[in-house]
């Protein structure tokens, strides 16, 4: 009984069923089945393993996150595509428009 609880994960009230005994006797036999296990030397579980500690090493990172603007060179204003030519002629276009019918 106890070997089918462990083997096949069963309720205690399945394998009360089936054996033809109440369920607080299934749990009763298994624990006594448990403690003789346990007292015997015979069956004794594998100690623990004493692991060294892991050393923790932490670094620290500063990051300068500031915004900046880009130092980028300056172009050379060619008088055809040089923004200021480029709304003079915007503007006059748009009075001629506006005047005519």
């Amino acid at each position: 009984m106890t070997l089918e609880f462990w083997c096949e994960y069963r309720t205690f009230a399945h394998l009360g069923n089936d054996w033809g005994v109440h369920e607080p006797t299934v749990r009763c036999t298994v624990e006594r089945v448990e403690a003789a296990l346990i007292t015997s030397a015979q069956f004794q579980m594998p100690k623990k393993r004493v692991f060294q500690e892991a050393q923790i090493v932490c670094s620290i990172v500063a990051v300068d996150a500031s915004e900046v603007p880009c130092e980028r060179p300056k172009k050379a204003c060619r008088p055809d595509r040089c923004r200021s030519a480029q709304d003079s002629s915007v503007v006059g276009t748009a009075a001629s428009k506006s005047s005519t019918p």
